[in-house]
């Protein structure tokens, strides 16, 4: 009787912790239109909301990776933005996709997500494009916000984009490439369209050693992809955070891959270094690129876990 007793309050345990487990997704009305988010992780635990780069490219086909280690300590929230992903199959945008819009978005999202999980604050995380989202709601909204996380953030995009232009010129001349120089020497930046883009990350690719394997798909997305998302990420490239954003009045987390040149590590690192806030903490991945969101994800996710969600909010 002891031992069936014992067994009993053991199932039943395991019942409670399996409830307190979350994966589904669930529509959002946010703005006029519907907005797809996947929840999944400890109900009892932060709440930490994933805003995806791109723009436009959904991180929810890489869940798994960038937030199973997580999922045992915080209800991790992904979200589709505006023509993206699943909510791109639910419903097109109304209108022409402008930056406020996403930060009204924003906010709205985070709003949403704390009245419906009775909470005061969560964590924020951007990668890419998604930390000028981050940004703009931890400059308006500190008071939401346990903390701000940015993964290889957009500080000051332009003079990244110039340096990067210009690094690839001269790589260019070194190996008397004539076909890169010409057609680097069409773009312009802020680019205009998409063979700028195009030009641009085709030769980056190139002299980082990682050439696309198939130019013709890549240049097809890259032109479809700046007819709908230009207009937002001319506006987002406009803004310099070194002048524009000197204070936060939240904890902010870096994490950085030293070899990034789509978003300069070198002029987020030294934006960082200026950055007032009440904590702030700079993770360097010293031979990561822009993808350290996917490269790094354990590593990620254990600082996440061992050092900011212990750290207690200033």
């Amino acid at each position: 009787m002891k031992n069936f007793l014992s067994l009993c309050m053991l199932l039943s345990g395991s019942v409670a912790v399996q409830a307190q487990q979350a994966d589904y997704y669930d529509t959002l009305h946010i703005n006029g239109i519907n907005q797809v988010i996947s929840v999944r992780g400890n109900t009892e635990g932060p709440i930490l909301l994933f805003l995806h780069g791109g723009p436009g490219e959904s991180r929810m086909p890489q869940s798994n990776t960038i937030s199973h280690d997580l999922l045992q300590d915080a209800l991790v929230i992904l979200w589709d933005q505006r023509e993206t992903g699943k909510t791109l199959q639910l419903n097109h945008a109304p209108l022409p996709l402008t930056l406020q819009q996403f930060e009204q978005d924003t906010y709205e999202v985070v709003k949403t997500l704390l009245q419906r999980f009775k909470r005061k604050q969560l964590y924020l995380m951007g990668e890419s494009w998604g930390t000028v989202l981050g940004f703009h709601m931890a400059a308006t909204h500190p008071e939401l916000l346990q903390a701000l996380l940015v993964v290889c953030p957009v500080v000051n995009q332009q003079p990244s984009e110039v340096l990067v232009l210009n690094n690839l010129k001269i790589w260019a001349k070194k190996n008397n490439n004539t076909t890169a120089l010409r057609e680097l020497n069409t773009v312009q930046v802020p680019f205009a369209n998409g063979n700028d883009l195009y030009y641009s990350r085709k030769w980056m690719h190139v002299m980082d050693g990682t050439p696309f394997k198939d130019t013709v798909m890549v240049r097809s997305y890259l032109d479809a992809w700046a007819n709908i998302w230009l207009p937002p990420w001319n506006e987002a490239v406009k803004d310099n955070l070194l002048v524009s954003l000197p204070r936060l009045r939240c904890p902010v987390y870096f994490f950085l891959g030293g070899r990034d040149s789509q978003t300069n590590a070198q002029i987020s690192k030294t934006y960082f270094q200026k950055l007032e806030a009440p904590y702030k903490q700079l993770y360097w991945f010293k031979d990561a690129d822009h993808m350290i969101m996917i490269t790094e994800a354990d590593s990620i996710q254990r600082i996440i876990r061992n050092d900011i969600f212990k750290h207690p909010r200033s």
